[in-house]
């Protein structure tokens, strides 16, 4: 008697015996529940020439098209997104190119709001990363106007990785935030410079030596010389430029920041640098978890979190 395939498990069991018996160098992509990773599965028909499945212990229908749970859009859709956004791509335009790429039509604020999400997430997972920096160091301050409002942007670069150990907002023009700042820089760095190369900041320097608070010794500060500024600044106006594309279409300060610190995480841990030979600035700087680390990843690496909790919380649920 002719015995008809039931469930996903049966499929799978079937298609495993099948290649023990065949040479076939075929495989296949285990498909499983995007909500509580089940396996127990079934074919629930199509929708828009896409394959749709039934999960028997959650109760759920899907599509495996990568996407996050609660999320109609694939991950590489949205990685390929938040990429362009940090390029200095309006939303506009990356509306445009997703529609001719994928067919697929997203509004800005939908765009804006996996920028938003998914930029925390990048910040956090790099937050506690030291880099190998040098010990002469890079100061720069930039004037900006952010929702009507004239502010500074702060920049401490290290000279030799190009790592950005910070880069923040101030509305309040004091000699004493470049102190602050460079404070937050130590911090990040876990160690002191000995050299401070200063662009733009003559207005909030009191003399050629900086102590921190405890600091150990002085910080020599000097202005940058016409060869350091071609060398340096030069070769970072690009990316200024495009930052300040991003930042100024914020209306509050608050946005802006967010989207601030999710630059200076594409600028150190995605973008390949020219200056650098094709390499990212944390690269240099010795960061071990450099090589697999994009927006895919941490868009991929959010979808993962959110299954496996998933996973284990539908788990323990059966049993209590």
């Amino acid at each position: 008697m002719q015995k008809y395939i039931t469930s996903y498990q049966e499929y799978l069991n079937y298609w495993n015996d099948l290649q023990q018996k065949l040479p076939l160098n075929i495989s296949i992509t285990e498909v499983r529940c995007k909500f509580c990773y089940s396996k127990n599965i079934i074919r629930y028909g199509h929708f828009r020439g896409m394959q749709r499945w039934w999960c028997k212990d959650c109760q759920r229908k899907f599509a495996d098209n990568g996407a996050t749970p609660y999320m109609k859009t694939s991950t590489v859709q949205v990685s390929t997104a938040l990429g362009m956004y940090y390029e200095g791509i309006s939303l506009n335009a990356i509306c445009r190119q997703l529609q001719q790429r994928y067919h697929n039509y997203f509004s800005n604020s939908t765009v804006y709001e996996w920028v938003r999400k998914y930029t925390m997430d990048a910040i956090k997972n790099t937050r506690d990363q030291v880099p190998n920096v040098s010990d002469t160091w890079v100061a720069a301050v930039t004037p900006a106007r952010i929702a009507r409002e004239d502010v500074l942007i702060w920049d401490v670069m290290d000279s030799g990785t190009r790592f950005m150990l910070v880069s923040c907002i101030t509305t309040n023009h004091m000699k004493g935030d470049f102190k602050n700042i460079l404070q937050q820089a130590v911090q990040k760095a876990d160690r002191q410079p000995r050299t401070i190369l200063a662009y733009g900041l003559s207005g909030y320097l009191d003399g050629k030596a900086l102590t921190l608070s405890g600091g150990m010794k002085s910080i020599e500060v000097k202005v940058m010389s016409p060869v350091e500024h071609e060398s340096i600044i030069n070769g970072f106006q690009d990316s200024i430029k495009r930052r300040a594309r991003i930042i100024r279409t914020r209306k509050d300060i608050e946005h802006a920041e967010l989207i601030l610190g999710g630059w200076q995480v594409h600028y150190n841990f995605f973008r390949l640098d020219e200056l650098l030979n094709q390499r990212t600035p944390s690269e240099l700087a010795g960061i071990d978890e450099r090589l697999d680390k994009n927006w895919f990843n941490v868009v991929k690496q959010v979808r993962e979190i959110i299954e496996t909790w998933r996973s284990d919380y539908y788990k323990a649920s059966r049993h209590i």
